[in-house]
């Protein structure tokens, strides 16, 4: 059983209805888990340090993965429109830029990455967050 098909059959439980969720960090990761739980019918509060959420970092990389999994999350639909730079191979270097490992993403996973900025992504999750 896949994740999301056990939180929908357990969110249709009385007891587990009635549990406050709380998430901690209004990131990335928080916003998504946040529309994750939303997509199967069980409310979360967000709860952010910052007073509001301004332009921090440039790009962020999303493997095919990451991609299908935004999509299942139900993240906006202007996010596909956005633009993009698609990448094939991915590196990992020590801070002097000695390659350290390297990454055939498209040989991996049959699909290519993107890289895209970092606050449309995150806007295009809040986008959805229910109020």
């Amino acid at each position: 059983m896949r994740l999301a098909e056990g939180l929908r059959r357990a969110s249709g439980h009385a007891r587990l209805a009635a549990v406050e969720i709380a998430i901690i960090g209004g990131g990335i990761g928080g916003i998504s888990a946040a529309l994750a739980l939303q997509q199967v019918g069980l409310q979360a509060t967000v709860y952010e340090q910052a007073p509001e959420i301004g332009e921090v970092g440039a790009g962020i990389g999303l493997w095919p993965g990451a991609l299908k999994s935004l999509r299942e999350i139900g993240i906006a639909d202007w996010f596909w429109d956005l633009p993009v730079s698609p990448f094939r191979w991915a590196r990992t270097a020590t801070p002097a830029g000695q390659e350290v490992l390297g990454f055939d993403v498209l040989g991996m996973t049959r699909g290519l990455g993107y890289v895209v900025r970092r606050p449309d992504l995150l806007a295009a999750l809040s986008a959805c967050l229910a109020p």
